[in-house]
């Protein structure tokens, strides 16, 4: 029998800072029991804590919480097995030389989604980065809300430059920023999350982990857990990649399904790469993204490009931006299939391209069925309506993909390739 589901606020807490109560009540004046909480301890992630808070607890219910949830976790973080409780006050932070910001373009693609575009620039206006614009991608849209909304965020010392790409496709709104790139970096994310102060620093920082690295990405987490289908959402679509910085190249033994299933490493959302390394390989494919008929999958192949190309790609999870998760499960199982669509459209993609990798390829496929048969066994996250048989869905979709992407190929002929 499974738990009805409880919403539950969402709050990142550094066990660095003094630790802050947890009231009942939030800034948006909605009352929850539960605060669903991402513990850094100095920005880095070391776990989540599901915090009950009932009408409210101070500081040191806070403390006490966290310990219980993740005593062991952060006693291993900071090398200190002696270490018995969090002090109320904080831990304290480390000090880091602060090195020179590497001048970086942040890229949002978005489409008639206005209020969402707003959130996310203000939050970009916020970072902690010294040297950095934003390209805004406005891309088939059916208005001028977000040219107005551009406009509105452009005036400060952040510059903010709108274009406007009139054919569809989220691949070819990102090529469409490629001629308004000033910096070395260039981080992409969507219009619908809201950016950690310290998002693009850290991706930013990720460059510097190993040595020829072409693509940095960063954590995921739910901005809202308000209904049961944003629950799911979150544990099934395995945003989160784990609490440990992770580096891999094409000859990383420890993952078998790389560079093909390059999910593992990433997501569109929260995504970084050299100028160098996108012109390697090319940029985008316009036959993938959403607004195709390939359904997405341009985030996956730019990673197995970048990786097929000879670069790394460095998970750093200190990046983090969060997500607001689809409420409507109607919405969510349609996008559970078009996932499965732009995967074997991906994969469709690396094998017309390159034929000899179709040896490489093929034995890894049981590897993938049962690695997503692992992940498709979620925690239980209650009953939730309208969402049963979802993951069979996107099985469904993985068989539509290859004739997909062909025709996604040929829409692009017809339509036009970017300028």
């Amino acid at each position: 029998m499974t738990n009805p589901f409880e919403p539950a606020r969402v709050a990142l807490v550094d066990l660095a800072d003094p630790l802050p109560p947890m009231p009942a009540e939030g800034v948006d004046g909605r009352w929850h029991r539960r605060v669903v909480t991402l513990v850094q301890v100095d920005g880095q992630p070391i776990g989540v804590a599901d915090l009950a808070v009932g009408t409210g607890i101070g500081p040191t219910g806070v403390a006490d919480a966290i310990w219980e949830a993740l005593g062991p976790e952060v006693r291993a973080h900071l090398g200190r097995p002696d270490l018995d409780h969090l002090p109320v006050g904080g831990l304290g932070r480390a000090r880091h030389a602060r090195v020179p910001d590497v001048p970086a373009t942040v890229v949002v693609a978005t489409r008639d989604r206005p209020n969402e575009l707003a959130t996310c620039l203000r939050s970009l206006l916020d970072l902690d980065h010294g040297d950095f614009d934003v390209v805004v991608v406005d891309n088939a849209p059916s208005d001028r809300r977000a040219r107005e909304v551009a406009a509105r965020f452009g005036g400060g010392l952040v510059r903010v430059t709108y274009v406007h790409e009139p054919r569809p496709g989220l691949a070819r709104a990102h090529n469409a920023a490629r001629e308004h790139v000033t910096g070395a970096i260039v981080a992409i994310t969507d219009d619908d999350v809201v950016v950690d102060p310290t998002w693009l620093r850290r991706l930013c920082d990720g460059f510097s982990a190993a040595e020829h690295v072409g693509a940095v990405t960063g954590m995921i987490f739910p901005a809202e857990l308000e209904t049961p289908t944003q629950a799911w959402t979150d544990v099934h679509a395995a945003y989160n990649k784990g609490y440990e910085r992770r580096i891999v190249g094409l000859t990383d033994a420890s993952d078998p399904l790389l560079p093909w299933a390059t999910g593992t490493v990433g997501s569109g959302a929260n995504m970084a790469f050299t100028v160098a390394a996108l012109d390697d390989i090319g940029w985008f494919d316009d036959a993938l993204g959403a607004g195709t008929p390939a359904r997405g999958g341009d985030d996956l192949a730019a990673f197995h490009d970048v990786l097929v190309s000879g670069y790394r790609i460095v998970y750093e999870p200190a990046a983090i931006i969060l997500h607001r998760h689809h409420r409507d499960p109607e919405v969510v199982r349609r996008l559970t299939y078009s996932y499965g669509i732009a995967l074997s459209a991906h994969l469709t993609r690396s094998v017309l391209e390159r034929p000899g990798s179709i040896v490489r390829l093929l034995p890894q496929v049981g590897a993938g069925v049962r690695h997503g048969a692992r992940t498709s066994r979620a925690p239980d996250v209650g009953d939730v309506p309208g969402l049963t048989g979802t993951t069979w869905r996107q099985r469904a979709g993985m068989l539509v993909g290859p004739w997909s992407y062909v025709r996604s190929r040929r829409w692009v002929r017809e339509t036009g390739r970017a300028a």
